[in-house]
């Protein structure tokens, strides 16, 4: 059965790991705009963009670019907080929470489990659903963290509820209902 769970432990992983590419292709739009010509005629509608969210925006795609995943969500999360875009501040807030999810795989991948926990938490806290699975699937199969089968399936139902597929088949397996 542990099997069952190591097998979707590795599938959310890979799930959660690819990166929201609208989002990103989005943010590097604004992050590589370096023309005040180009800025204006692309950024017509939000005259909001200022020339430091840009900056920042160019300093979480060179971290993210650079395999810094912590640094890029930390970088990401600043510049949601700090833009005066809300379409910005939308995208940088849900690039931050990928970043912590992929940030969170990486420590899992390399075994260290336990310190994965709360950049899961914080992805899953942000939006990125599939931290939910991964979190559930580490406390069944005790990867990282002491094993804890009734704290999986509250996560499994927290992903579930969200809509995330794995934690519903997760749930099934179990022969639980969310």
């Amino acid at each position: 059965m542990k099997t069952i769970y190591t097998a979707l432990l590795a599938l959310a992983i890979s799930i959660a790991s690819i990166s929201k590419a609208q989002s990103l292709s989005d943010l590097s739009t604004v992050g590589s705009q370096t023309s005040n010509k180009a800025t204006s005629s692309r950024n017509q509608g939000d005259p909001n963009i200022s020339a430091s969210d840009k900056a920042l925006c160019q300093q979480a795609l060179a971290a993210q670019n650079s395999r810094q995943f912590k640094k890029a969500a930390d970088l990401y999360l600043k510049l949601s907080q700090q833009t005066k875009s809300a379409r910005f501040k939308s995208l940088s807030y849900r690039m931050a929470g990928s970043m912590y999810a992929i940030h969170g795989n990486l420590l899992i991948q390399l075994g260290r489990g336990a310190e994965a926990v709360p950049f899961l938490t914080k992805a899953a806290s942000m939006g990125e659903i599939g931290a939910y699975t991964i979190l559930g699937t580490m406390y069944y199969v005790g990867q990282g963290v002491t094993p804890n089968p009734q704290k999986a399936i509250e996560y499994y139902r927290k992903g579930a509820r969200l809509g995330e597929p794995n934690a519903q088949q997760a749930l099934r397996s179990l022969g639980l209902r969310w």
